[in-house]
């Protein structure tokens, strides 16, 4: 009868719980990280822990276990449990990405000069790491005269006519690479 319930357990337990963690080593990044065993069954005689961090691979048999991430890599945590009659099962995975400090950067002109010369013809934003871009360009009347999803640029047309020289608004909407939206209102100046 124990082989038969340890054989129903080990089918029960195979990978409980499965996560994919990105940590990002920014300035004050969190380096000690603690992951605990998280059993489904009461017959749990051993918890052996298999680190692979960066193809160093190191074994713990506690119920959590502490892990310092230093260097960028890639981390597989694996947790196996035991049970009454030295039946072993994998529960718990975790892979884990440590990549460098990702950030967004976007920055935005004050003026350009679409006349035709190759130097700074077209009014577009430049930066990376950043998503779901949209400009809106107003006049001075506060007449939306340009609108575009993608980062190409304005020429200083509308409709196929070019706009006089003078102050111009913009509005930019974008994700950074944490998803959160972001707003830039200003003013450009265009000069021919």
């Amino acid at each position: 009868m124990k082989i038969l319930v340890s054989i129903f357990l080990t089918f029960f337990y195979y990978v409980s719980y499965s996560q994919n963690q990105i940590i990002e080593k920014c300035d004050n990044y969190r380096k000690e990280y603690t992951y605990f065993a998280q059993s489904i069954g009461t017959n749990v005689q051993d918890y052996n822990w298999k680190v692979n961090y960066n193809g160093v691979v190191q074994y713990y048999n506690t119920p959590s276990i502490n892990i310092s991430f230093e260097d960028s890599g890639y981390c597989l945590l694996e947790l196996f449990i035991e049970d009454e009659i030295n039946c072993e099962s994998l529960i718990q995975k975790y892979e884990i990405s440590i990549i460098p400090c990702q950030e967004t950067t976007f920055y935005i002109p004050n003026s350009f000069t679409p006349n035709g010369d190759g130097l700074n013809d077209i009014f577009k934003p430049k930066g990376e790491n950043f998503s779901e871009f949209e400009m809106f360009i107003y006049n001075r009347w506060g007449e939306m005269i340009y609108y575009s999803n993608n980062t190409s640029g304005w020429d200083g047309g509308v409709a196929g006519y070019y706009v006089p020289e003078g102050v111009y608004c913009y509005v930019i909407t974008y994700r950074d690479i944490k998803k959160r939206p972001i707003i830039k209102i200003g003013s450009l100046t265009l000069i021919r």
